[in-house]
């Protein structure tokens, strides 16, 4: 393996390695002090329940989400740098990001007077 090789797989799994950080460090924070702790103690009862409860029901589908929109929006990144062969492309080059800020303009100003998006209000924008 080259020495660029061997660079490379090193970042990963670094990268690896912090991804598995923030995912735990997300699922043992919160407004409630009940975490990750709670759980691995060996606590039984109310606590460990309300626990599973909260890190299952609340911060395990916001970490699963959160990390997977960061997946997508690194991965759309990197093939609109590749469809362009330019490493300083960004949304603005093809116009996403004019026409992301029109149809929220529209949506503020007409403030839903279009057929269906009165249904849609303040999310819409």
């Amino acid at each position: 393996m080259t020495r660029s090789g061997r660079r490379a797989t090193g970042l990963l799994a670094g990268l690896s390695v912090v991804l598995v950080l923030a995912v735990l460090l997300g699922l043992d924070t919160g407004a409630t002090g009940l975490g990750l702790r709670a759980l691995w103690s060996g606590h039984t009862g109310a606590d460990a329940q309300a626990a599973w409860l909260v890190i299952m029901q609340i911060r395990a589908p916001r970490m699963a989400m959160a990390t997977l929109t960061g997946a997508a929006l690194g991965l759309s990144g990197a093939i609109m740098q590749g469809l362009f062969r330019n490493p300083l492309a960004d949304p603005a080059l093809i116009g996403v990001s004019p026409g992301a800020a029109l149809a929220a303009a529209c949506v503020i100003v007409l403030q839903g007077t279009w057929a269906g998006l009165g249904v849609l209000g303040i999310w819409g924008v």
